[in-house]
């Protein structure tokens, strides 16, 4: 299907499709206000619905399966836009990327919502990418769960490499990088849930203006944190605890101080939670993780950890569900 020239809303509105064995989708080229709900696009070769310079569509309650990339939304080329686009309460599991949002050569996305969608099994969960450097987006990344994305070395969460990026609320699980913010700028990482990736966060090439607060990292297999870039990333109030491995959760790869400082790491005792870094005392050359002053206790106002210890028995025919009390004070 594709779909070109629509300006007003209820001129198109596909519910309860079926999309299958096609090339693309749905293209949508200067086409806007179309809705997309309760559809099932599957097996495309390429793109299951393309948004080309496309704004004010509303894609709720949809299953994007086994497609090359699941949704688009691109803006090409000076004064296109691809804004105010609402992905919301679908199911993705695609190829190599579920959700993909881009902006080139002066072409601008403003005010896309991604939000309670299940976001799974891809290279990429969300791609995010701008040529436009410094110009802000406002997307806005809420309420998902982001599992399996990612191969065994490769692949990410989300990938961020757009300004003012609004990521919250979400739950990231068993993704090989949970997020990774590259070239990225101004944007805020909180209240999110990170729990058994292969990687937590990375910040790589000049990312600045970077706001992590109040997340929860819980049994992440290799590093929690690294920053392979830091200008002004900002990282208070999150919970760093039971992760996979006792040493070195967090690296400074830089030659710069990074201040960790207000971090609850299931301990207050320096000679354990300096185990848990890896800067300058490892290596001179690094810049040195600054992590005084501790949180005494686990930041409440973050998601709740993880269960941990999970068993399930069968007991005179009912199933029993336990694991170990969260180290939380509430």
């Amino acid at each position: 299907v594709t779909l070109s020239a629509i300006d007003n809303p209820g001129d198109v509105v596909f519910d309860h499709v079926v999309i299958q064995n096609a090339v693309k989708g749905i293209t949508g080229q200067n086409a806007h206000y179309v809705s997309l709900t309760n559809s099932l696009i599957s097996d495309i070769f390429f793109i299951g619905a393309s948004l080309t310079n496309s704004s004010r569509w509303n894609v709720s309650g949809n299953v994007f399966k086994n497609n090359f990339i699941g949704i688009e939304i691109y803006a090409t080329g000076n004064g296109n836009q691809a804004s105010f686009n609402t992905i919301s309460g679908n199911t993705f599991s695609n190829f190599i990327t579920n959700i993909s949002i881009q902006s080139n050569n002066h072409g601008f996305c403003y005010h896309n919502v991604v939000e309670e969608n299940f976001i799974e099994n891809s290279q990429q969960g969300i791609w995010l990418f701008s040529s436009n450097m410094g110009t802000s987006a406002h997307t806005h990344i809420s309420r998902n769960i982001i599992i399996n994305n990612g191969n065994d070395n490769d692949g990410f969460g989300i990938y961020n490499s757009m300004d003012s990026t609004f990521i919250s609320h979400n739950i990231f699980w068993r993704n090989t990088t949970a997020t990774a913010f590259v070239s990225a700028g101004d944007s805020y990482f909180r209240n999110n849930s990170i729990y058994e990736n292969k990687m937590g966060l990375m910040f790589r090439n000049n990312t600045s203006d970077i706001v992590i607060e109040a997340n929860t990292f819980t049994g992440n297999h290799e590093e929690v944190i690294t920053f392979l870039t830091d200008q002004n990333v900002s990282f208070s109030e999150n919970n760093i605890f039971r992760n996979g491995r006792d040493s070195a959760w967090v690296k400074n790869l830089t030659p710069f101080v990074i201040n960790i400082s207000t971090t609850w790491w299931g301990s207050t005792r320096d000679s354990i939670i300096e185990m848990l870094l890896y800067d300058n005392s490892d290596d001179p050359a690094l810049g040195e993780l600054q992590y005084k002053p501790i949180l005494e206790q686990a930041n409440t106002e973050a998601p709740i950890s993880a269960p941990s210890g999970f068993i399930k028995q069968i007991v005179e025919g009912t199933a029993r569900l336990s694991w170990r009390k969260n180290p939380e004070s509430d």
